[in-house]
This record gives structure tokens, sequence and C-alpha cells, in this order.
């Protein structure tokens, strides 16, 4: 990857492996690490995907490391993920989603979910941007949705 010029790489979907993200270190690839392909609505129709668990408790029998029944599994990721990568040269970036709005995260919740998410990873580790990857479709021929749809696209979220 590095022989045809690229630098850096975007994960998608989920956390990096820590293996990957190690490797990147150390051949001095930059990384936006992303989180999550699915919010609370499943996307493209697929029941089983992370959008079950987004905003599902922890059981207080639980015996995961950093986990407690206060956290949703949302919670318990990005805080895991930004917990383990902060000090890691490479990441840049951090993803809160991929197109989550085709899951139908489009509703007035984005925005909420969104801060939140934002929130938790701020708590984590506020020296980094913390970006999505989305976009809409316009909802009418107004060429002013394809506008805001590609702004939102781009737009860097800091708290």
């Amino acid at each position: 990857m590095k022989d045809m010029g690229v630098n850096a790489i975007r994960t998608s979907h989920n956390p990096a492996d820590e293996d990957f993200i190690d490797l990147c270190n150390k051949l001095g690839l930059l990384v936006i690490e992303e989180a999550f392909d699915a919010w609370t609505y499943p996307k493209n129709g697929n029941r089983n995907d992370f959008s079950k668990y987004f905003n599902t408790r922890l059981t207080s029998d639980n015996k995961i490391l950093g986990g407690n029944s206060s956290m949703t599994w949302s919670e318990y990721v990005i805080r895991s993920m930004t917990g383990r990568d902060r000090n890691d040269p490479s990441i840049i970036m951090w993803s809160i989603c991929n197109e989550v709005s085709q899951g139908g995260n489009s509703d007035s919740t984005y925005g909420t979910i969104a801060d939140n998410v934002i929130d938790w990873i701020n708590s984590v580790d506020n020296t980094r941007p913390v970006t999505c990857g989305d976009i809409s479709k316009p909802t009418s021929d107004n060429t002013n949705d394809w506008y805001f749809a590609i702004v939102y696209y781009c737009h860097i979220f800091i708290h």
C-alpha cells in the first residue's frame, strides 16, 4: 500500500484489530478508526447487526474488563476502542459510524446518539477529532439536500 502512495487508512464498521493498529504504528500509516456500521436500527434489513445490541445494557453479572451494568454495549465498545488505542501514534481520528442513516438513524435520534458517542470518546481521549462517514439521499428535488448530505458526510464533529 505504501508503495502505491497510500499513507492513511479508515478502518471500517468496527474497531480494528490491535495487531493491525500496531502494524500501522510500525509502518507509519495514519488511521481513522471506526466503531460502528449500525446504531439503533438494522442496516439494509440485516436484523443481526450491531443495532441489536447498541442500546442493550451489560448485565450486572458480566465479567467484562471495564464493563458495568450502567453501560450499554455501544458505550462499552467505544470506550474500550478509544482507551485501547488512544496512545497509538497512528490514530489521527475516531469515526463514530458508517452510513448509519441507511438503517433509519436519520430520524430525530441521530444527533443525540452522535453527541453521546462523541462524549464517550472525549471522556477517554479529547486530543483527536471525531468524524463519521454518512450520507443521506435527498428528500426532494431540492439541490440543497445534496449539499447538506455532502457537507454532513465531510463534517468533522468536534465538541
